[in-house]
């Protein structure tokens, strides 16, 4: 959580700053392990089948040819001895050629076993023989080596009584390639060599490249067929329903690494992109090798949610956006690598990344990184990969194809679910609460006052605030009342009886949203109001009183059908199915309806933590460099947000007997949810332990001085007619710590944990906690 981008830094004494972590674990998205050990993800039923296609026999095969490439260096050292002996020579040299790299490695009778004592050269003219004879790839015949100015160093290690040499390439014939020279020379006590010697050699060099060239052909083909062998037996096992899918990556990965000799892999499928103002941001799940071991292997596949933007640093971006391979020699000169994603163990060196395309355009790209043996990825490596794409991509879009229809399902699940709900709603409970509205109900005192209280409201909450904005100069002409009262009633019964997330919390959250508009009716519009107003009302609805970790933990049906956010995106579908049903904005046109909508999903997002607190970290960085402006839509997104948190922490701008009421209730559900873990044989965070719950009041201070307080501070500079609220929110907190200090318990002080406090260029304060 540490890691997370909400702007919180850990002190040098980091025991305030777990403090933190405690109050605000169970909102992140974190993992926990079990007390017994994990099942495997393979039924037993299909790991005998698994286990005799297992791909891994491939890799063993795959490393057998890689020793192949050791035959080279025999067949060259036969060759050498061969026509050393029917040309008479006195001694041989051997160079195996990298043209890539620009250099010969010698390769002589005496250091061929032993690759230590191997030196290179460097191709060029004006040095060695063999150096000439690899750049201009022809032979050449010397009649005096020491005497001929084309390359003046002559032989190497050869000596002074060096006179007459052969220096031969060894060319494959289909790209004019050539992988290796060897060298015979004569010393002055044996005479020049003849034609006769020049064609024995070159017949039997010639021979040799295109014996090599079929040895080549044959191995590459031997390998893409096994390489496309073992891709098409996990997709048919995938298809069978034998493998999930991310065992289907994971042993995939295995496969290209050792195919094209990468150190680490990783897979990214794209499935979706979002527009954000000027930018097209591309969201991946990413299947990328973790953690190294003690023994410098990679232990974890990790599947994580990834974003890319289009100049943020990230190759398997570039990639997906261009469809171009990208094959990068040095990762830290090349500005598109993102340094982040390596780690104190480990350094990227060279990457390769090559996207899987589909008929819609790309759907995935397969990153491998660090070539072994060699600084970078070659050729060959990039054209063994594109063979072996059309398969990848099959299994790509069967996933797709799959996740859609499953989603499908689960969202015909969750409508037959709202249906049900909504089922028992009729016009005569409509009339019949509109009869009542109109004819006997009145607002209570004090109800434009933050501090009322709700107590005793309860069962007729909803026809309040059908009461509240029907009697509202704001919004008494947005709504038709029949259709507000129908609305209301369905939002009623979609919340469940529990403790805390109820129908009597969205009365209070309601009642501080519409005091606070009303208080400041000239700084929003229209849209804004109706969607604060509506998110109010609808955040919390099916809420099961159970956190977006819980529902990770469980692999609950949301985090399968929203890959954010689970339980404010169900929330905020579950309202868009609510005012179709209801016809509610039935006064608006269907552009303002759009607008509406669209302002309510990032409402609704904004009510997840994280998001929550990486606005506010935006908001104050906007304060302090002066850039706030009014006229911006987004910036006036961040004040509703925040707006909506205030209203949400409203109990605590209230009487202290209330506040400590609902807190009674907010932790009822946490350790209602650490009882589910203990069940599932999980360890609840302090905070959902029911064993710790005398550290109430401690959690309580932490919630509000990191929570609340920031955030009320910053309302407050943006809405001034609000400072009431800043006030009650301090006397609460008195309230707390007056508990915590009559037992003589250490209190947690805000000055203590976080950084001091900052002024804008105005001279105004700013806590800037989370900055």
């Amino acid at each position: 959580m540490k890691n997370l981008c909400v702007g919180i830094q850990p002190r040098e004494d980091d025991n305030e700053f777990r403090k933190i972590e405690k109050v605000l674990a169970p909102f992140m998205q974190t993992f926990k392990k079990r007390k017994r050990a994990k099942t495997d993800i393979i039924p037993d039923e299909h790991k005998d089948l698994y286990l005799k296609r297992n791909p891994k026999e491939l890799i063993e095969h795959l490393n057998d040819l890689y020793t192949e490439k050791s035959l080279v260096g025999s067949l060259l050292n036969e060759t050498g001895e061969l026509l050393k002996s029917v040309t008479n020579s006195k001694c041989f040299n051997l160079y195996t050629t990298d043209y890539e790299r620009g250099e010969i490695t010698v390769v002589s009778e005496s250091n061929l076993s032993n690759p230590r004592f191997q030196y290179k050269l460097p191709i060029e003219t004006g040095t060695y023989l063999a150096c000439y004879v690899a750049s201009k790839k022809e032979y050449v015949m010397a009649t005096d080596i020491l005497g001929d100015v084309r390359f003046p160093l002559g032989i190497p290690n050869a000596g002074f009584t060096v006179k007459a040499a052969i220096c031969l390439p060894i060319i494959l014939n289909t790209d004019n390639e050539c992988i290796g020279i060897i060298e015979l020379f004569r010393d002055h006590s044996k005479p020049p060599y003849t034609l006769v010697n020049l064609e024995i050699c070159n017949a039997l060099t010639a021979w040799l490249g295109i014996a090599l060239e079929q040895n080549n052909t044959n191995i590459l083909l031997y390998k893409e067929l096994g390489i496309q062998k073992s891709i098409s037996e996990l997709a048919s096992m995938y298809f069978s329903n034998v493998l999930p899918f991310d065992k289907v990556i994971s042993d995939l990965l295995d496969i290209l690494k050792i195919s094209v000799e990468a150190e680490k892999g990783g897979f990214f499928i794209f499935y979706g992109t979002i527009t954000q103002g000027y930018e097209e941001i591309i969201y991946a799940d990413s299947y990328d090798e973790g953690f190294i071991d003690s023994e410098n292997t990679f232990l974890l596949k990790k599947k994580t949610k990834m974003k890319f933007a289009p100049n943020a640093p990230g190759i398997p971006g570039y990639a997906a956006r261009t469809g171009d391979v990208i094959n990068i020699r040095d990762a830290y000169k090349d500005s598109r690598f993102n340094r982040g994603t390596d780690s104190p163990l480990y350094r990227t060196k060279s990457v390769l990344c090559v996207p899987v395309k589909s008929p819609r355009g790309v759907i995935a790209v397969i990153k491998l990184i660090n070539k072994q043996n060699y600084p970078y990825f070659r050729k060959e490596d990039i054209d063994l990969l594109q063979k072996v794409l059309p398969s990848v991509a099959l299994i790509c879009q069967y996933y797709d194809l799959d996740t859609s229809y499953t989603r499908e399902q689960l969202k015909r699940l969750e409508i037959e679910k709202l249906l049900d709900i909504q089922s028992k709603t009729s016009i005569d409970d409509v009339l019949t609460v509109k009869a009542y509205i109109l004819s006997e109900l009145q607002l209570p005192i004090g109800f434009n006052r933050f501090d009322w209280d709700t107590s005793g409201y309860e069962e007729d909450a909803h026809k309040y605030i059908v009461l509240a904005l029907w009697s509202s100069e704001i919004f008494e002409s947005v709504f038709d009342i029949q259709n507000l009262i129908d609305f209301m009633i369905r939002v009623k019964k979609g919340y469940h009886q529990i403790a805390f997330h109820n129908f009597e919390h969205v009365f209070n959250v309601f009642h501080c949203a519409f005091v606070a508009l009303h208080k400041n009716k000239d700084v929003f519009n229209i849209i804004e109001m109706v969607a604060i107003i509506l998110t109010s009302v609808c955040h919390d609805i099916d809420h099961s009183g159970l956190t977006n970790n819980f529902l990770y933990l469980t692999n609950d049906l949301l985090t399968q059908l929203y890959d954010d956010c689970p339980g404010e995106m169900h929330r905020y579908e579950f309202t868009l199915f609510l005012l179709q049903a209801s016809n509610v904005l039935v006064k608006f046109s269907s552009e303002n309806y759009q607008l509406i909508t669209t302002l309510l999903k990032k409402q609704f997002a904004g009510f997840d933590m994280a998001i929550f607190l990486n606005n506010r970290k935006k908001l104050i960085e906007l304060y302090n460099s002066d850039l706030f402006d009014w006229e911006n839509v987004e910036h006036r997104y961040l004040i509703q947000n925040m707006l909506l948190i205030c209203a949400d922490s409203c109990p605590c701008f209230k009487n202290f007997e209330i506040a400590k009421k609902h807190s009674t209730n907010y932790y009822k559900e946490l350790h209602h949810q650490g009882d589910l873990e203990k069940v599932l044989e999980f360890d609840p965070l302090p905070l959902l332990d029911r064993s710790k719950s005398e550290a109430i009041p401690e959690h309580q201070i932490v919630h509000m001085t990191v929570i609340v307080i920031p955030t009320v501070e910053l309302i407050v500079r943006t809405l001034p007619n609000l400072e009431i609220l800043n006030i009650s929110v301090n006397e609460t907190l008195e309230k707390w710590e007056e508990i915590v200090t009559m037992r003589g318990q250490e209190m947690w002080k805000m000055n203590v944990a976080l950084v001091k406090e900052k002024k804008d260029k105005k001279g105004h304060k700013l806590s800037t906690s989370f900055s």
